[in-house]
């Protein structure tokens, strides 16, 4: 309670010069909702809710919708004595737990936690805003990530919006944080999206109307190790594809990556060109959020079989459905392609032509599995590992036979 009180009283002091500097004002601004679902977070949750009154983004515009599931620290109290703060500052609230209404300790105890994807759908639909800005209860917002989100959402309704991040304490995930951040946005964003979720969750901020397609987080038990984000993440790009097709960029000659098609002139990336992800704020300048690592995060739950098992679905979903896929290459035949081609269902493995090494003395063998077994005969099924320089020879050559441009 003091704490929040203390920052009642710089939030106070600091409006008439964020009013003036702001770049978004009241009249013109959707209403947002910070969805903070919460597990044992007490140590945390001070800083993550006073990181929201220090936003620049107009508090009568702003709602906090917090969700406690099952906590057994001081998550409640915390909760309820924010829910005061913010409502003497004019910001919405909205604040449940599981465990709230129990009688007794007994009872507590029963309510076991329903999960991290179960938490954010709770806090989702007890909040009003059109806009929903995700905030992990351990993490923290500088003050212009609301404002700097949504006027980048406002020219990408169908998108989700992420943001740039730093980890907190610094440093814990060097490689990762560097690689999310320096993504192009928005070639890099749709390149990557079987590598990982190239907008990373606790900097997601969506309508209401794409959480709705989308029809929420799944809902796994904690010790299943969920994945929700992931899973959302790809069910999004389905829904994005089957809403306005699966090439929202176009390849140019000469380019390195992809752009828009011709016709959307102009430097931005207009809404008459929909995408599905793009990133706000910029590599080297300040994060929009503090990204907090410890080993104890509902990331570290997550197996990377299940990962893995995510990303495959997809990418039979959206590529090798596809008639041009007809057959197809593996890149690599190292611990990666090997777990990849175990992943993929049997009649999609017999599509696989060639894993592909850049060493020579790696190819002119096959890989096979034991669990691998051809459905009529029951002989074991080989893909052969392949020189790709000898593979595109092949493959030239096949084409140039078949007159085939695939």
């Amino acid at each position: 309670a003091a704490a929040g009180k203390a920052a009642a009283a710089r939030r106070v002091a600091m409006d008439e010069e964020l009013n003036a500097d702001s770049s978004i004002h009241a009249k013109d601004t959707p209403l947002v909702s910070v969805v903070v679902p919460a597990h044992d977070a007490a140590r945390w949750l001070d800083e993550c809710f006073a990181s929201v009154v220090a936003q620049t983004y107009p508090f009568s515009r702003l709602e906090v919708s917090a969700y406690d599931d099952a906590s057994s620290d001081d998550t409640e109290t915390i909760m309820r004595a924010w829910a005061v703060v913010f409502s003497e500052l004019g910001v919405g609230v909205a604040v449940s737990g599981s465990r709230w209404s129990a009688a007794n300790a007994n009872e507590r105890a029963n309510v076991k936690p329903g999960g991290i994807g179960h938490g954010k759908n709770v806090a989702v639909r007890q909040s009003r805003g059109e806009v929903l800005v995700f905030l992990d209860a351990d993490d923290i917002m500088t003050p212009r990530r609301v404002e700097t989100q949504v006027c980048v959402l406002l020219e990408n309704k169908h998108a989700i919006v992420g943001g740039s991040w730093a980890r907190y304490p610094a440093g814990s995930t060097e490689h990762y944080e560097r690689w999310a951040n320096t993504l192009s946005d928005p070639a890099g964003l749709w390149l990557e999206q079987f590598r990982e979720t190239t907008v990373q969750m606790p900097t997601w901020c969506m309508l209401r109307s794409v959480y709705d397609t989308v029809g929420g987080f799944d809902e796994v038990p904690p010790d299943r190790g969920e994945g929700e984000d992931l899973v959302f993440f790809h069910k999004h790009i389905d829904a994005f594809c089957d809403a306005h097709g699966d090439a929202p960029l176009a390849i140019e000659a000469g380019k390195k990556e992809p752009v828009l098609p011709a016709g959307d002139e102009g430097g931005g990336f207009p809404a008459t060109r929909p995408l599905p992800l793009r990133r706000a704020g910029a590599a080297g300048a300040a994060p929009l959020l503090l990204y907090r690592w410890s080993p104890d995060s509902g990331t570290s739950r997550v197996s990377r079989q299940r990962l893995l098992e995510i990303r495959v679905n997809a990418f039979t979903r959206r590529v090798l459905s596809k008639p041009t896929w007809r057959f197809f290459a593996v890149w690599g035949a190292g611990r990666d392609a090997k777990a990849f081609a175990n992943a993929l269902d049997a009649s999609a493995r017999r599509r696989v032509v060639a894993m592909l090494d850049v060493d020579r003395n790696k190819c002119g063998r096959a890989y096979a599995n034991h669990r691998w077994r051809e459905e009529d005969t029951n002989e074991r099924f080989e893909i052969p590992v392949t020189h790709f320089e000898d593979h595109a020879a092949a493959e030239r050559a096949r084409r140039a036979t078949e007159k085939d441009a695939f």
